[in-house]
């Protein structure tokens, strides 16, 4: 299991937030007109982006690309519960400044237990 720096984090990040945004702003052209949609659809569409892509896949887009998945702190795959916490977590503001210190964990990774290795 080789370590993970700050760059593939936030190469992954952005990948997956250019996604995620694309996707926002397709549904936002669709259905603005109709329904009114506001930042909590926006947030709903982040972690369902997160949970689901991990859940089923143990990798979202951006970490496909980078060849890296989601792995437990023993190298396992993680519990649904693991996986839950983890993509609820993203959505706390401070899990983005945790990288600022020193760490290539995460907040949501801390508290998750979980961590992203490579797959070279």
């Amino acid at each position: 299991m080789c370590k993970i720096d700050k760059g593939i984090r936030l190469t992954n990040y952005l990948i997956d937030v250019s996604l995620i945004t694309t996707i926002w702003t397709f549904f936002l052209v669709l259905f603005a007109n109709k329904y009114n949609i506001g930042s909590l659809e926006y947030y709903l569409l982040f972690f369902l982006y997160y949970f689901l892509f991990e859940l089923f896949l143990d990798k979202t887009i951006g970490k496909m690309i980078t060849k890296t998945i989601v792995v437990d702190k023993r190298g396992n795959r993680p519990s649904i519960f693991k996986i839950f916490l983890r993509s609820f977590l993203r959505l706390i503001p401070i899990d983005a400044f945790s990288y600022l210190f020193g760490t290539e964990y995460g907040f949501h990774d801390s508290v998750s237990s979980t961590k992203i290795i490579s797959t070279k």
